[in-house]
């Protein structure tokens, strides 16, 4: 976990952590300790103690990028508890009534769609964002594909609200709006602009930059284009009509101006 609460209940960030001090799981209340803090491979995280149990049983990632995303949010939004029927789970983002999941470690299907179906039934909207970097290409049909046939997304159950993958070329940070999960096709929502990571926080509520779109926004605008490009198009079907009416009027006049009827 990158949260967990200092002695006097307080939340406290990874980042501001110290080694060797006291603080406390949020969601059992058991010790834990600043780990990997010397790492090179492991992001430094709060850990329980050996052989201590904790009531949330979920895997919860603890790279560079998944840290990175959470920590674009402000503090009171991150790792907070969700809980139904006495069941506890920390959410990697709850901002306005959306959890908010970040996925770069490999996941099942299993545990995918036990989360979907937990934060859903506590009635929250789900969204997710997965680093695709290196699990994506493009094929000979210039189609986007995984690059391994994924069954991650075969069998969602219960339908999730936002569904987005970030990093699929090299030096690209823009994410991707799927449109239709798919075990090997990756079909996205096309947009007339890109999708950036602050869009993406626009669209959450993490930032109100009023110059800033949402994503929804680029959607709009993107259906704006369409419907002018549609109208483009009509317009130039219609003057392509006409000239061929004109031409067609022009060449019977021309025929009756040469072979003026007889009476």
């Amino acid at each position: 976990m990158f949260t967990a609460l200092t002695e006097n209940n307080k939340r406290i960030s990874i980042d501001e952590a110290i080694p060797g001090e006291s603080y406390l799981c949020p969601v059992c209340s058991s010790p834990v300790v600043v780990k990997a803090a010397s790492s090179v491979n492991i992001r430094t995280h709060f850990a329980h103690k050996k052989n201590t149990p904790c009531l949330d049983n979920w895997k919860h990632d603890m790279s560079d990028w998944h840290f990175d995303w959470q920590s674009k949010f402000p503090l009171h939004n991150r790792e907070v508890i969700v809980e139904k029927d006495g069941i506890i789970h920390r959410a990697d983002i709850l901002i306005n009534g959306t959890v908010i999941e970040f996925q770069h470690s490999p996941i099942s299907s299993g545990e995918f769609e036990d989360r979907n179906s937990f934060y859903k039934n506590c009635g929250h909207q789900v969204v997710w964002l997965f680093d695709a970097t290196d699990k994506m290409k493009v094929d000979d049909c210039f189609e986007l594909v995984w690059k391994r046939r994924t069954t991650l997304f075969s069998n969602i159950r219960t339908p999730i609200d936002g569904l987005f993958i970030q990093n699929y070329l090299p030096e690209k940070k823009n994410l991707l709006c799927i449109a239709a999960p798919d075990p090997k096709e990756v079909r996205c929502h096309t947009t007339v602009l890109p999708i950036m990571p602050e869009n993406f926080l626009k669209e959450f509520g993490a930032i109100q930059d009023d110059d800033i779109l949402s994503i929804q926004a680029i959607f709009e605008e993107t259906k704006k284009s369409v419907l002018e490009r549609e109208r483009e198009l009509r317009k130039a079907a219609e003057s392509q009509r006409i000239a061929v009416s004109n031409a067609v009027f022009n060449h019977l006049s021309g025929i009756r101006n040469r072979h003026p009827r007889r009476f």
